[in-house]
């Protein structure tokens, strides 16, 4: 089976979804499966988490912290035709696992929605609740 995963960001950054994927991809070719990670291009400089031998697609992306090591990719049709092209490279994809909550997870159902794959889509943390907690403090800051 050939899975490809869409991410936010990039497995060589820091972060508990990114760690929870790299476990993921290494347990699923073990057991014989195709994984392919899909994420924006890093432009700070990591050593590589050693990501197994799986192919992964950096797309073109855009810094957004100061230290350059988090990065966002624009949903659209460009980032569509890249993707599109590279994974001709690639193997027919049984299943995409989206694994996002922003640009990595528009860019996942858009490929998904256009090539008439399934979808999984895992919710790595509750951005509905911190966005109402923030939003909540913001509005009524007394009762923060």
């Amino acid at each position: 089976m050939h899975i490809v995963f869409f991410g936010d960001q990039h497995l060589d950054s820091l972060g508990g979804a990114q760690v929870s994927m790299r476990l993921q991809r290494e347990f699923l070719e073990r057991a014989g499966h195709i994984v392919t990670v899909v994420a924006p291009r890093m432009h700070g400089s990591r050593p590589s988490s050693g990501s197994h031998g799986g192919a992964s697609i950096d797309l073109p992306s855009m810094p957004i912290t100061v230290d350059r090591e988090y990065s966002m990719t624009w949903p659209g049709r460009a980032t569509d035709r890249t993707l599109d092209s590279a994974m001709t490279r690639r193997p027919p994809v049984d299943l995409v696992h989206v694994q996002a909550d922003f640009w990595g997870a528009f860019i996942g159902h858009r490929y998904a929605r256009r090539h008439g794959i399934p979808v999984v889509h895992t919710m790595h943390n509750r951005v509905d609740v911190g966005i109402a907690a923030v939003t909540r403090c913001t509005a009524r800051s007394s009762r923060c």
